[in-house]
């Protein structure tokens, strides 16, 4: 996957243990888990019941692994911006990795947003916050990835 390199620095957040496994990893428009963008490290720990250590920085991706689950976490200034996840979600509507983008477009119809050509599609939250869920897709036009966040989900997920 291609990655935008910002000019910031990266911080150093570990993840000590991986995420307590959850019944179910759905991801929607409202969060995750109970996690949603502009949370801190510490929140994010306690609601995915996970021990955390950080060093104050701009931003930092930070990977999560439990079970079935795999994604990263990327944090600007101590605060969650967006999640990624490649391996272990679903969204209410049954879109899971592997999904295909006629699947992608037969549930969300006229709702889902992409620029011509482009394998990224995004569900754009109506109400305040405009969070967005965004899936990226293969050249198979098989789901690879889905996001969750503030505008930062809009971009390829990395810190430099």
């Amino acid at each position: 996957m291609r990655r935008s390199v910002l000019a910031i620095p990266a911080a150093l957040i570990v993840f000590a243990g991986s995420v307590a496994a959850a019944p179910s990893w759905v991801v929607t428009l409202d969060g995750t888990a109970g996690v949603v963008p502009g949370m801190s490290v510490a929140q994010v720990a306690a609601a995915w019941g996970i021990p955390v250590r950080a060093v104050p920085a701009l931003c930092t991706v930070v990977p999560i692994q439990s079970g079935p689950l795999r994604g990263r976490a990327m944090f600007r200034n101590g605060k969650l911006d967006a999640i990624f996840f490649d391996r272990g979600v679903t969204t209410p509507s049954g879109i899971t990795i592997g999904s295909t983008t006629d699947t992608l477009q037969q549930i969300y119809g006229r709702k889902l947003e992409s620029m011509p050509g482009s394998h990224y599609f995004f569900l754009t939250r109506h109400t305040a916050p405009h969070w967005q869920l965004r899936f990226d897709t293969d050249k198979s036009d098989r789901v690879v990835q889905i996001g969750f966040g503030g505008p930062a989900v809009q971009i390829v997920a990395g810190c430099a």
